[in-house]
């Protein structure tokens, strides 16, 4: 992630500033749990659809797996809009299994509520991103019934 400048805005807490790096730094890593340990038990997961609790947060993180590999996150900015509220700015890269998209610089920016404290944990996430549309003759894999996107 140090590739390009990160900007922490006044008021962001070193605290939540490491849980939202280790939180990007371990989603592209290909095991679980230093993933999950970022969450609260009772966590809000929303990228495309929301999920709740850890069972729901893995398997949505399992289900990602099988659709993009080469995965690597990276934030620019981050920035408090009140107590335990931060907001990041950034992009990722990933190759998409479904068409062989080399996706690259898509930008996103999340929304974390933390716990707070010196070893916050994410009570909510929520990310907005657009995936670039499916090359070719390819089914989406974010589509549930073929008319809405997930």
């Amino acid at each position: 992630m140090a590739s390009q400048e990160q900007v922490v805005a006044p008021g962001v807490p070193a605290s939540a500033v490491s849980l939202i790096d280790t939180f990007y730094r371990v989603s592209d890593l290909p095991t679980d749990d230093e993933y999950m340990a970022c969450f609260a038990p009772d966590a809000v997961f929303n990228i495309m659809k929301e999920r709740v609790g850890h069972d729901e947060i893995l398997q949505s993180r399992k289900w990602g797996k099988t659709t993009r590999t080469g995965q690597v996150h990276r934030w620019s900015h981050i920035w408090t809009t009140g107590p335990d509220v931060y907001y990041v700015l950034g992009d990722i890269d990933f190759d998409r299994t479904a068409d062989g998209a080399q996706v690259r610089r898509n930008p996103w920016i999340g929304r974390f509520v933390t716990t707070g404290g010196e070893k916050p944990l994410i009570k909510d996430y929520y990310v907005w991103v657009r995936f670039p549309s499916m090359q070719g003759d390819v089914a989406d894999p974010y589509v549930i019934d073929n008319r809405t996107r997930v």
